[in-house]
């Protein structure tokens, strides 16, 4: 601030007075307001009855029937909205500029039993199963004994005026007004079209009928308007369907790219191809650019992996325009490997390379701290320490799959050397079949976990 040449001046609370929405005096009520006379030409332009209706301040407003509301609310011939509305605009005094016109409105919402709905309900009672033996049974001056599923039926119930009530307050409505009632709970103004908990809410505080959630529920679901304007909250369709596991090391991987990051090192690379072994998990960490094209991934994928692990058969891969290219595509099934691509914004079909990525950035965070352009520097260590980890999955490490002994790591070198004991070649082949079958053994059973707990988010769906 010093810099800016800005000096700091202290004011007291009381005099720090700033000019806003709320602190400015409203203007005066004859300015806001249109005049009688106004409102009656407004009614008569749009054909609708005009009539005052008392509020502070005198201020007259023009009254809407429910037919001038519009075909959304033409099915709600039982409740009765009253809503008032007024506009005009607002003009200074004389010799200033005319501001812009800004609408005033007024929108009350009652919603009020007609005598119509009442009279419907007193006559349908006698025709509907649920209802009448009830109305019966409270009609009778002496009512006859209770049978117990009768009994339970009528707990709750009570007679006021040849309607039936439940809990004292909430009135019975037959099956046919049960549409016209929750449509006045859900579709007007002032409802907003609320899900299913809060509708069924506001309905069950004024009426009862049987299976009411299941109702709500229904017409909550079948609502045009909501199905218009919400998003889905159904579960995913689709159940999980794991890819099949690799019989031997490297015959299917999975590939990726790490983009985003800072330009590191004096080649300047900023993106990382990420390749992974569907089997034992063992990952290959290669520094790239963005700019590499179809050509120049293909070439170091080849260099780096087919030339050190050999060619596979499967290799999985989201849609990046790299993969999708034609000559992508083309070399590898000249040397007979089958690209498989993820379906678009299902990033689960290649999800170990997806974790590898979080895994990787995380790793690098930790390494690289505020020397952010230094990352390519310990790309090569992450790769060592993450093969050289046991894998949750697998259950060993991958460069024990990989090579079939437990690589040496740093702190194994200050160990005292022992005799290495003589190995048999069967033997050493013996055990590591052995440690191949456990881990797709542990990779099964990882897919099961993983299979349950995804499912339990989604839901059956046909030709999926």
């Amino acid at each position: 601030m010093q810099e800016l040449g800005i000096t700091p001046k202290y004011i007291p609370g009381r005099a720090n007075i700033v000019a806003d929405a709320l602190s400015r005096n409203p203007p005066a009520a004859q300015q806001l307001m249109p005049s009688s006379a106004e409102v009656s030409r407004m009614g008569r332009a749009q054909h609708l009855p005009v009539r005052p209706r008392p509020l502070p301040e005198a201020v007259p407003v023009s009254v809407q029937p429910i037919g001038s509301l519009g075909a959304e609310y033409a099915d709600l011939p039982d409740l009765v909205p009253e809503i008032e509305e007024s506009q005009t605009p607002v003009k200074e005094g004389d010799g200033q500029q005319s501001r812009v016109g800004m609408e005033l409105q007024s929108l009350t919402v009652s919603a009020t039993q007609s005598q119509a709905f009442l009279d419907a309900c007193r006559r349908g009672y006698s025709a509907n199963p649920f209802f009448h033996p009830v109305l019966q049974y409270l009609s009778q001056q002496h009512p006859p004994a209770l049978t117990p599923d009768f009994a339970l039926r009528l707990r709750g119930m009570s007679l006021c005026a040849g309607l039936l009530y439940f809990e004292g307050n909430r009135l019975c409505v037959l099956r046919s007004q049960q549409g016209t009632v929750m449509a006045g709970v859900h579709t007007p103004l002032h409802a907003a079209h609320f899900g299913t908990g809060k509708t069924y809410r506001k309905v069950a505080s004024l009426y009862y009928w049987p299976k009411m959630w299941r109702s709500v529920a229904s017409f909550v679901r079948a609502c045009d308007r909501c199905q218009r304007s919400k998003g889905p909250t159904a579960a995913r369709p689709g159940l999980l369907q794991p890819l099949p596991i690799p019989s031997r090391p490297w015959k299917s991987t999975c590939i990726d790219r790490l983009t985003d990051l800072p330009p590191s090192g004096d080649e300047g690379f900023d993106v990382i191809l990420v390749v992974l072994c569907r089997l034992i998990k063992a990952v290959v960490l290669i520094p790239t650019h963005s700019t590499a094209g179809a050509e120049e991934t293909a070439r170091i994928y080849r260099q780096h992996v087919s030339c050190k692990k050999g060619f596979q058969r499967h290799i999985v891969c989201d849609r990046d325009p790299r993969f999708v290219a034609r000559f992508w595509q083309t070399l590898h099934a000249s040397s007979g490997s089958e690209v498989d691509f993820a379906t678009a914004s299902h990033h689960d079909t290649a999800g170990a390379a997806e974790r590898m990525n979080r895994t990787l950035k995380e790793a690098l965070q930790c390494l690289v701290d505020t020397k952010h352009s230094r990352w390519s520097e310990f790309l090569y260590d992450v790769e060592f320490v993450y093969n050289s980890s046991v894998h949750e999955g697998t259950g060993f490490a991958p460069l024990a799959l990989d090579g079939g002994k437990s690589p040496l790591i740093p702190p194994a070198l200050n160990l005292p050397v022992s005799v290495e004991p003589s190995f048999d070649a069967k033997e050493f082949l013996g055990e590591h079949s052995q440690m191949i079958a456990a881990a797709r053994d542990s990779l099964r059973s990882a897919q099961q976990v993983m299979t349950r707990n995804a499912n339990r988010r989604r839901r059956p769906a046909e030709n999926i």
